[in-house]
C-alpha cells in the first residue's frame, strides 16, 4: 500500500512527453524536484535540495543499490519500461528503509494484462541536439487459461556530441541498450511474480572537464567556454564511464480468508561501473576505477485489512558487498567494503469518508566493514555499527468535495556512506580530489511538508510548504587546495557535518481553456542554509518556473490517436544563495528555455 506521502507522479500523456529523456530529465517536468547535470548525458534527481544518497529510487519495487554516491553516477533505471513514475517528497523511511531523508522515486510498469492474450507497443524519439535517437518497443501477452501472464521490453539509444549555439561539447555522447522481461502468475489467492532487467549504457564525459593546471583551469573560467569549437560525432573516447546494471526480482503473495496478505519477495542485483580517463603507458583502454557490486535483499511484509483499518507489519534484510577490481594500476577512490541492513517496521492506517490518518516506525541497523589500501600501500579502512529508529505521522483531511489538506511528519536518519568515511583520491568523473572522515557521525532529519489541494472540474492547484532539518549534515567542502595529477591539477574537497536547515515551497496549477487547450504552471523555490555559521549549502537548485500551453484531440476515428502539441517556457533565475567559498565561478545569470513537442499515436492492429 502507498503510503499517505505528498506525491506527485508522471503519467499517460503527460509520461509519454518524456519518452527519451533520461530519468533525471523525466523528472524535472514535476514541482519540487530538479536534477544536478554533468554533462548533457548525465542527469541525477533532486528532490528538494536532496539527492545521491539522500534519494531512494525503486525499479519495480526494488529498491536500486549501485554506487549511487556520486552525483555524476545517473541513475541506472530506463524510464521507457515506466507506464507511471511518482515522486514522494516527504522524508518516507518508514515504508522504504533508511536514507530517505529527501524522497523516493518509483519507477513502476503497468500490470501484467492475464486477459488479454497478445498486446505491444512501439517509441520512436528523436533529438536534433545531439542528433539522438531512441527505440523502445514491448510486448505483452498471457495464457488462454488466464493463469500467466508476460512483458519483453528493450529500448536502444544513441547520442553524439551535444551543441550550445556557438561550439559543440566534444565527447559527450552516449550509447545505451536495456532490456527487461516480466513473467506474473495468478490463481485463486496466489500470485507471483519474476522480474528480469539489464541496463547498460557508455557515457562520455566533457573532454574539457580534466584541465592541464590550475593556472588553466581560471583560463577556461574567463574564457566562459571551451577554447576549441569542438566538431559532431557519435564517437565516444576518455574520459568515459561504463555501466551495466542487472536485476533480478522473485515475489510471491498469498491472500488468507481473513481479510490479509503475506508477501514474500527476493532480489539480486549486480552493478558493474567502469570508468576511464586519459593515461600514460596505454593505460587509457583500462579502466581507472572498476567496481563491481553485488546486493541481495529479501523483504517480507504481512498486512491486514479491517472496514477502515489497514495494518502492515514488515521485516527485511540486506547485504551488499563491494570490490574494486585489481589490475587497473590507479588507486581506488573509496576501499572494498561489506554491509548487513536488518530493518523491521509497522504501519497504521485509518481511512474514514472525511479524512485519513497514519503513523509508522522503523528500526534499523547497519553493520559495515571496509578496507583498502591508499597509493602508498597503507592498509586504511575499520568497522562502524550504526542503528536508529524512524518515524511518521500524517493526516489528510477532505475540506469539501474540491479541496483537501495534508500534513506528514517524518523522522529520517542516515548513516554515512563508504566515500563519505573513506574517500581517498581522485574522483575521475567529477574530476575532483575527494577526503573523506572516518568519524562522521549519521545524519538525523526532521521533515515537516504541508499540502493544499484543489481539484474542480476544470481547474486543480497543488501547493507544498516544507521544513527538512538535518542534523549532522554531511557535505563536500573546498579548501582552495589543488593536487596534482597526470591528468591535471584537481581541487581537493573535504567532507564535512552540519546542521542545516531547507525552507521551500512547490506549486502547480493546471487549468482547461477548452475542449482542446490546457495550461500548466508549475513553480519551485528552496532555501538552504548552514545553521552552524549562517551561510548558504552548495549544490542548491535556483528558483524555478515552467509555463506550458498544450493543444491535444483526445480520441478520434480511425488509427491514429491523441494528436498534440505543446509549447513550454522555463524561467531559472539566478542563484544568489552560495557559498562563494566552494565556487570556482560565479553562478549564471537567469536564463529562458523555450521548447515545442508534438506527438501522435498509431493504432496498427488489435488482437484479444
Amino acid at each position: 500500500a502507498k503510503p499517505l506521502q505528498t506525491a506527485v507522479k508522471l503519467d499517460g500523456q503527460t509520461l509519454e512527453l518524456t519518452r527519451g529523456e533520461s530519468l533525471g530529465e523525466a523528472l524535472k517536468r514535476l514541482p519540487g524536484v530538479n536534477s544536478i547535470q554533468t554533462g548533457p548525458a548525465i542527469s541525477k534527481p533532486v528532490i528538494h535540495g536532496m539527492h545521491s544518497n539522500r534519494v531512494l529510487i525503486f525499479n519495480s519495487g526494488v529498491r536500486i543499490e549501485g554506487q549511487q554516491w556520486g552525483s555524476e553516477h545517473a541513475p541506472e533505471v530506463d524510464p521507457f519500461l515506466a507506464n507511471e513514475i511518482s515522486v514522494v517528497k516527504g522524508a518516507a523511511s518508514v515504508q522504504y528503509g533508511s536514507d530517505a531523508l529527501g524522497g523516493v522515486i518509483l519507477v513502476n510498469q503497468g500490470d501484467l494484462n492475464f486477459h488479454r492474450h497478445f498486446s505491444g507497443n512501439i517509441n520512436v524519439v528523436g533529438a536534433s541536439n545531439n542528433r539522438q535517437g531512441s527505440f523502445s518497443g514491448s510486448i505483452d501477452g498471457a495464457t488462454k487459461n488466464e493463469t500467466f501472464a508476460w512483458r519483453l521490453q528493450s529500448t536502444v539509444k544513441k547520442g553524439g556530441n551535444s551543441r550550445t549555439p556557438d561550439y559543440f561539447l566534444n565527447n559527450t555522447g552516449l550509447n545505451e541498450i536495456n532490456g527487461s522481461f516480466t513473467l506474473g502468475y495468478k490463481k485463486k489467492r496466489t500470485e507471483a511474480e519474476l522480474f528480469l532487467s539489464s541496463f547498460n549504457t557508455t557515457i562520455g564525459i566533457f573532454e574539457w572537464a580534466h584541465i592541464g593546471s590550475e593556472a588553466d583551469r581560471y583560463r577556461l573560467i574567463a574564457n566562459g567556454r571551451p577554447f576549441n569549437d569542438g566538431v559532431f560525432t557519435y564517437d565516444i573516447g576518455v574520459p568515459r564511464q561504463e555501466v551495466s546494471h542487472n536485476l533480478l526480482k522473485l515475489k510471491g503473495k498469498r491472500y488468507f480468508s481473513n481479510n490479509s496478505t503475506l508477501t514474500l519477495a527476493y532480489n539480486l542485483q549486480r552493478n558493474k561501473r567502469e570508468e576511464y580517463d586519459l593515461r600514460r603507458a596505454g593505460l587509457s583502454t583500462v579502466p581507472a576505477f572498476d567496481f563491481r557490486l553485488t546486493a541481495q535483499n529479501l523483504d517480507l511484509l504481512y498486512e491486514t485489512f479491517g472496514s477502515s483499518v489497514r495494518t502492515t507489519y514488515g521485516v527485511s534484510t540486506a547485504i551488499i558487498v563491494n570490490n574494486h577490481v585489481p589490475g587497473t594500476s590507479a588507486t581506488p577512490l573509496i576501499p572494498n567494503y561489506d554491509s548487513f541492513n536488518p530493518a523491521a517496521f509497522l504501519i497504521k492506517k485509518i481511512e474514514k469518508r472525511n479524512y485519513e490518518l497514519e503513523a509508522g516506525i522503523r528500526y534499523d541497523y547497519k553493520h559495515l566493514n571496509a578496507a583498502g589500501y591508499d597509493r602508498e600501500r597503507n592498509l586504511y579502512g575499520g568497522v562502524h555499527d550504526f542503528h536508529n529508529v524512524s518515524g511518521s505521522v500524517g493526516g489528510l483531511l477532505h475540506l469539501s468535495k474540491t479541496i483537501s489538506i495534508q500534513s506528514n511528519l517524518g523522522l529520517a536518519w542516515r548513516p554515512p556512506t563508504v566515500n563519505e568515511l573513506y574517500s581517498r583520491g581522485l574522483h575521475h568523473g567529477s574530476a575532483t580530489v575527494e577526503r573523506g572522515d572516518e568519524n562522521l557521525s549519521s545524519e538525523q532529519g526532521l521533515k515537516w511538508i504541508n499540502t493544499l489541494n484543489l481539484n474542480t472540474e476544470k481547474f486543480s492547484v497543488q501547493f507544498n510548504a516544507y521544513s527538512n532539518y538535518i542534523q549532522n549534515y554531511i557535505y563536500l567542502v573546498f579548501g582552495g587546495e589543488f593536487e596534482e595529477g597526470w591528468g591535471g591539477a584537481f581541487p581537493v574537497f573535504r567532507y564535512k557535518q552540519t546542521d542545516a536547515l531547507f525552507l521551500g515551497a512547490d506549486l502547480f496549477t493546471s487549468y482547461q481553456i477548452s475542449e482542446n487547450f490546457s495550461w500548466n504552471l508549475k513553480g519551485a523555490l528552496i532555501r538552504a542554509k548552514n545553521r552552524q555559521d549562517n551561510t548558504y549549502l552548495p549544490m542548491i537548485p535556483a528558483d524555478r518556473l515552467d509555463n506550458s500551453l498544450r493543444w491535444g484531440v483526445a480520441d478520434r476515428k480511425g488509427k491514429l490517436h491523441h494528436p498534440f502539441l505543446e509549447f513550454q517556457h522555463v524561467f531559472v533565475a539566478r542563484q544568489n544563495r552560495f557559498g562563494a567559498s566552494n565556487e570556482f565561478a560565479a553562478p549564471p545569470a537567469a536564463y529562458h528555455l523555450f521548447n515545442l513537442s508534438g506527438g501522435i499515436s498509431r493504432k496498427v492492429g488489435e488482437n484479444n
